[in-house]
């Protein structure tokens, strides 16, 4: 069974045989979800990885130096709709687990993937081909990026006055 099947699995959500369209069950206000690909988050400093590869609800994500290891791969879906909203679930080992990239309270971390806001990220366009910030849907004035001296991802401010903006991200595939 292909990683994607496995994780629509794990979400209780159906696999559309045609392609990988996917319609979640638990309410009619989720969209379908289309799976985009794997990809690495990379900014200046690095990439967003899971803290010591963890696998459990609310572990952090913090910035490490690119390795292209399971704890920097990301699995990306995106929200039918006419804005893109997306899904980005957390590696684990060959497949993706049932936790998505979530805003949390004091930092970033991965939870349980439910649908909600906290969990929906956006981009200014659908390109993967240029850096980006990475939006909350939550608060579309903030981004992830880094409070100052940290390597662990927190909301930010999108634009900051004195010049340092959240950063951008590139989506590399992988």
């Amino acid at each position: 069974m292909s990683p994607v099947k496995k994780l629509l699995a794990l979400l209780s959500i159906p696999l559309l045989a045609a392609s990988l369209t996917v319609a979640t069950t638990a309410a009619p206000a989720h969209a379908a979800l289309d799976y985009q690909g794997t990809f690495t988050l990379q900014t200046a400093g690095g990439c967003a990885q899971v803290q010591n590869n963890g696998r459990t609800a609310k572990t952090p994500i913090q910035l490490g130096t690119c390795d292209g290891s399971a704890a920097q791969r990301w699995a990306i879906f995106k929200e039918d709709g006419s804005f893109p909203r997306y899904w980005i679930l957390a590696y684990g080992g060959e497949q993706p687990l049932n936790m998505c990239m979530d805003k949390g309270s004091q930092h970033m971390w991965i939870y349980n993937c439910n649908g909600s806001y906290h969990q929906k990220w956006s981009r200014a366009d659908s390109s993967f081909a240029t850096a980006q910030w990475i939006r909350s849907e939550w608060d579309v004035f903030k981004c992830a990026g880094f409070k100052p001296g940290s390597s662990t991802l927190a909301l930010r401010d999108c634009l900051v006055l004195n010049g340092e903006n959240a950063p951008d991200w590139m989506w590399q595939p992988v």
